[in-house]
């Protein structure tokens, strides 16, 4: 599995897709309703990527009872890295990404039945997701660099100087010395230093 794929698997785990068990049907939507590749309407709701309410609540697959809609989509879409993002520009790739959407909510619901997700494993997976997504909400609310007064960025720098110091370091790989007694001197001593004290 790719990184890009784990990415993608992680977020639908995070958004708690999983649900009663496998035994269900899948109906992906082929009418003339909205489509994996319809384009985003411009609305200033917080659908994702501009749509809509409407066009975000639009169904594009169903499993069981859970319904996957163009803003679950897009959601998945907005959560790529460009390059990643431009892959899916063609109606068969996007056809091919709502199929991994439809097969990731399908393993999450027998993850589920099969208590996967009370595992430890798991619920360490969860907790790292949703630090992520603590730490991108609040780098998306910070203003970007190149706003950021350089007075801003002194008074910073002076008020937290003791962050930015870096002991100074030795390592060592040889120690070579006169005499047996003194070897064993020095071994005794390295013996019983702590990591503390080799580190400092």
């Amino acid at each position: 599995m790719s990184s890009a794929s784990a990415r993608r698997l992680s977020a639908w785990l995070a958004w708690g897709i999983v649900g009663a068990g496998l035994g269900t049907q899948v109906a992906c939507r082929h009418d003339g309703g909205a489509s994996a590749g319809a384009p985003a309407a411009s609305s200033s709701s917080s659908a994702p990527g501009g749509l809509s309410p409407e066009l975000a609540a639009r169904v594009l697959a169903r499993v069981g009872d859970r319904t996957i809609t163009l803003g679950d989509y897009v959601a998945v879409l907005d959560g790529m890295d460009r390059i990643e993002r431009a892959r899916y520009q063609t109606p068969d790739r996007r056809e091919q990404l709502l199929k991994e959407i439809v097969e990731v909510e399908l393993l999450s619901r027998e993850a589920e039945r099969r208590g996967l997700a009370d595992k430890p494993e798991a619920k360490a997976l969860e907790r790292q997701i949703l630090r992520d997504e603590v730490f991108g909400e609040l780098r998306d609310k910070q203003p970007p660099l190149d706003q950021i007064p350089a007075a801003d960025v002194r008074a910073y720098y002076e008020a937290h100087r003791a962050d930015f110091k870096e002991p100074e370091r030795r390592r060592i790989s040889h120690i070579v010395v006169s005499d047996k007694a003194t070897a064993e001197r020095v071994l005794a001593e390295a013996r019983g230093t702590s990591a503390k004290q080799w580190g400092g």
